[in-house]
């Protein structure tokens, strides 16, 4: 599997649930810019850390149910690690946007999800993709 924002991106909207452990692991790393190396799941309540390359501590942990492919709040949360300060907005049609409050960014992206979670994913990958051809 790939760490490319754009084929990411593509996974996710075509995602017709949570995605799967990895790929939210390389999800998670291509928005806050670290290489992925792994994404171990353990326990009953199926606990996660997602490890960038060479990183003791985990980019993200948590249970799985509260990861930002699953809770709104966990991808809120992404959004302000990976885009501090940026605005964002999720619309009933599954499509999400975030820009900067210097209005010099803007992402959103490009098919409806199934979910406002995988909704703002989409958009801030889209926004990674956006600063990879800048």
């Amino acid at each position: 599997m790939t760490s490319d924002p754009q084929a990411l991106r593509a996974t996710v909207e075509a995602s017709r649930g949570p995605l799967d452990d990895e790929t939210l692991g390389r999800v998670i790393c291509a928005i806050m810019g670290v290489e992925f190396s792994r994404a171990p799941a353990w326990g009953s309540d199926k606990q996660i850390a997602v490890y960038g390359q060479h990183d003791s501590t985990p980019v993200w942990h948590g249970p799985r149910h509260l990861a930002p492919d699953v809770s709104i709040d966990a991808a809120v949360g992404l959004v302000e690690r990976g885009r501090p300060g940026w605005r964002w907005v999720v619309d009933s049609d599954g499509m999400a946007a975030l820009w900067s409050t210097d209005e010099t960014g803007y992402a959103a992206g490009e098919e409806p999800c199934t979910s406002p979670a995988l909704a703002l994913i989409a958009a801030l990958l889209r926004a990674k993709e956006a600063e990879h051809d800048a």
